[in-house]
């Protein structure tokens, strides 16, 4: 046996098994099942493969999955998937979002993204979402989210440096934004366009 295959094989081992496991699907098989099977076929150890597994699961909103391994068999019941019931946002500013959408972790990102650029773009460029708990019933999910807005950014006095021949209120005519607006994504964007 070559030297570099035999300390592969040996890495293999002592990462938990040299030999992939199958997959067994108990009852419906979740979409991310292509993902999962090649995942059984690295070699890392049983305890990590299904601590991996349960957490690709989680993340597309199968909560109540089973995955174990034993025997040269990774067994995966998925269970149901949930569905977004509300997002219930709290703190600073309340509101509610009714999502009715199948839960995962991508749309769930772009449904609080969603929540914080309308926030920028009222001026409030440092807010953030924390999540509180999540909660269960039957197939739906219902989410708490703490809301901090954070200061409303406005724009002070604008100070122009370097200018030898032109006076700064003929330069500050031509800038978009006076003190006291808020600093919002859009105000920046007409900033950047400006000087490019």
């Amino acid at each position: 046996m070559n030297r570099t295959v035999a300390i592969i094989f040996v890495l293999a081992l002592l990462a938990g098994r040299a030999v992939a496991l199958d997959v067994t699907w108990v009852g419906e098989s979740p979409e991310n099942k292509r993902h999962i099977e090649r995942l059984a076929r690295q070699p890392i150890s049983d305890s990590t493969l299904v601590d991996s597994v349960k957490t690709l699961l989680t993340g597309e909103g199968y909560f109540d999955a089973l995955v174990h391994a034993a025997d040269g068999q990774l067994v995966v019941r998925s269970g149901s998937r949930y569905r977004i019931e509300t997002l219930q946002f709290s703190g600073d500013t309340s509101f509610t979002v009714k999502a009715g959408e199948v839960f995962d972790r991508r749309s769930f990102q772009a449904t609080v993204e969603g929540v914080l650029d309308r926030l920028s773009e009222d001026g409030y460029i440092f807010s953030a979402v924390r999540v509180q708990a999540f909660h269960t019933d039957g197939d739906q999910v219902r989410a708490e989210l703490q809301l901090s807005k954070g200061p409303l950014v406005v724009l002070g006095e604008t100070i122009y440096a370097g200018l030898t021949r032109t006076e700064p209120a003929v330069v500050g005519r031509y800038v978009p934004l006076q003190s006291g607006q808020p600093l919002t994504t859009r105000n920046l964007r007409k900033i950047e366009s400006m000087y490019r």
